[in-house]
């Protein structure tokens, strides 16, 4: 583990994040979904999707058009001045697209 990055924790997922990067808003709003979705986003990207299983994704529930809609994935990453870009998209069934 880098001694830089400490573990974020939520029921489900961890990430690492700087130690000195604040994440912070008011209760109910959104802080743990947050983690969760990149911990998700990372399992998928490590693991991949196993064989005929459907994807475990959970779309935004408080929209209806939403809800019916696949959910996307975006990072964008700064590592040594170097930006890195890499998204997809799902539903429960498969990988809609992907982009790097």
């Amino acid at each position: 583990m880098n001694k830089n990055a400490t573990p974020i924790y939520s029921k489900k997922f961890y990430v690492l994040c700087r130690r000195n990067h604040i994440f912070y808003g008011a209760n109910a709003h959104g802080k743990t979904k947050f983690i969760e979705a990149i911990g998700f986003a990372k399992q998928l990207i490590v693991n991949g999707i196993q064989g005929t299983k459907s994807i475990p994704v959970k779309p935004f529930r408080l929209d209806k058009i939403l809800r019916t809609q696949p959910s996307q994935f975006e990072f964008i990453i700064f590592y040594q001045n170097i930006r890195y870009h890499y998204g997809f998209i799902i539903n429960n069934q498969r990988v809609l697209e992907e982009c790097s």
